[in-house]
């Protein structure tokens, strides 16, 4: 599964990329995520990392795809329903939300798309009730302590900083030494 997960992660991440940047742009993206020695670690592993990437991908081209208008009713209800998918398989998936709603935010503040706004509000309503249930169980592993497998407490500073490890490729394609001054840029 995470295999074609992946797979599926090289195609969509080229299919952004040319929607935003053009075809010869799209399909160095494809070729690079294909070989990239994280996508294929993840790819591999079976866990949900490789899910979570195609989920949140495909719901970024459909927000594209609905700035440009391009898109209708579908593309909202896919976007919606990926974007609650990408949630259900991991935390990180919110932090994609955020980044489409700031990008949602400056489309709306520069195109003044009010049908856009309308729209994008109903869904993250949909959103949200989809998502209710899901809150206390959040709830209770933010405020437990020894909550599954971080140690103590979970807090901002943990979350902000084990984010930039992983995103520096900590304990997977460098150590975590070499990872901090990729994080802080020194």
């Amino acid at each position: 599964f995470s295999v074609g997960c992946g797979l599926l992660v090289s195609a969509l991440g080229g299919a952004l990329v040319s929607q935003l940047f053009g075809r010869r742009a799209g399909a160095i993206t494809a070729l690079l995520l294909a070989v990239s020695p994280i996508e294929v670690w993840y790819a591999q592993e079976a866990r949900m990392y490789a899910l979570l990437c195609a989920l949140t991908l495909t719901s970024s081209i459909c927000l594209v795809r609905l700035m440009r208008r391009l898109g209708g009713r579908r593309a909202w209800v896919c976007s919606t329903l990926a974007n609650i998918a990408a949630i259900y398989t991991h935390y990180y998936g919110g932090l994609v939300l955020l980044a489409q709603a700031g990008w949602a935010l400056l489309h709306v503040v520069a195109r003044r798309d009010w049908r856009f706004t309308r729209a994008w509000v109903l869904a993250q309503v949909g959103l949200g009730l989809a998502l209710a249930p899901w809150l206390p169980v959040v709830w209770m592993y933010w405020r437990a302590a020894n909550a599954t497998y971080w140690p103590g407490q979970l807090s901002l500073q943990y979350i902000v900083s084990q984010t930039g490890l992983g995103f520096a490729g900590a304990g997977l394609t460098v150590s975590d030494q070499a990872a901090l001054p990729l994080i802080l840029g020194t």
